[in-house]
């Protein structure tokens, strides 16, 4: 880690902005008065940007090569690399790696190419050998490490704890269990709930993210992103079942465990801590703040 850039004026190639966590990035970018380069679908929903899509320049991925797309966007200051591919509509491997794999490093072959000074790659806490879709991520780390280390390109890899927040897809863990309870479903099956998880608030987040762009980087650097604080996953539905006042039976034990699954979250967060960032959202905060928001309105009216 080399000085703290203080310039205000960055140029930002933005994937994955139409999702959960870079549509959040992308309003806070303009907020703080970058200039955003989004990369898209053609088929992709703008829903999440509709108030800021007259100031993004957007470009289709599947219309335009990499290359030329990162030719007009150029000069950038970096790349924030955040779309993603979970798996969870049943995808194939091939499809997970195009999505995870392939594509990014398009992305990072030109970055090189074109002597953009940082890649910011949006990894996950899981272990690789949980699913499909963490090998793939894993994956990616890999070749954004070694090409960091050959000189090539400073690579920022942030593996993010279990990240949550008002807007998130409903089939994500924490919007499904609110979603469940605050509908009164009859029974909610679930696993034993013995895992411990890391949950860490979308504002969060996004002000780990302004840390790490605050400062100029050389080579490789893998950076927790989390809370510090963990919470077992029967600990953390029996929170939102009180919260919600629900009367939906916590069937736990009704699910088996997945293949490999990752029982503790345990994130290094030295180096986040580092660049003064420190979390400012409790889970019971930010669920407090999901029910206000959002599902209260929806559900418990």
């Amino acid at each position: 880690m080399e000085k703290e850039l203080m310039d205000q004026s960055k140029r930002i190639l933005l994937t994955g902005a139409t999702g959960f966590l870079g549509s959040a990035l992308a309003h806070d970018f303009l907020q703080k008065g970058f200039t955003v380069f989004v990369v898209k679908r053609s088929t992709s929903n703008l829903a999440r940007l509709k108030d800021i899509k007259c100031r993004l320049t957007f470009y289709d991925i599947d219309r335009e090569a990499v290359v030329d797309i990162m030719k007009d966007a150029m000069p950038l200051d970096m790349i924030v690399h955040t779309a993603t591919c979970y798996g969870r509509k049943g995808e194939a491997d091939n499809e997970l790696l195009q999505t995870n794999v392939a594509f990014p490093l398009e992305l990072l072959d030109a970055a090189i190419q074109m002597k953009v000074p940082l890649f910011v790659n949006t990894n996950t806490c899981l272990d690789r050998m949980v699913s499909t879709y963490a090998l793939s991520k894993q994956q990616f780390s890999e070749w954004g490490k070694k090409h960091a280390e050959d000189g090539d390109i400073a690579f920022c890899d942030l593996r993010l704890e279990h990240m949550y927040g008002p807007g998130d897809n409903e089939n994500k863990f924490v919007t499904y269990v609110l979603h469940a309870c605050a509908r009164n479903i009859p029974n909610l099956a679930l696993t034993e709930g013995k895992q411990k998880r890391d949950f860490i608030y979308i504002d969060d987040v996004v002000s780990a993210y302004q840390a790490v762009m605050k400062h100029s980087w050389q080579g490789y650097h893998s950076i927790a992103v989390g809370s510090g604080q963990t919470t077992s996953i029967r600990a953390f539905v029996e929170m939102v079942h009180r919260m919600t006042g629900s009367s939906t039976r916590l069937n736990f034990g009704a699910v088996p465990l997945r293949r490999n699954e990752f029982m503790q979250s345990s994130p290094n967060l030295t180096e986040i801590h580092s660049l003064g960032w420190q979390p400012k959202v409790s889970l019971q905060q930010g669920l407090k703040m999901i029910l206000r928001e959002e599902w209260r309105e929806k559900f418990l009216r």
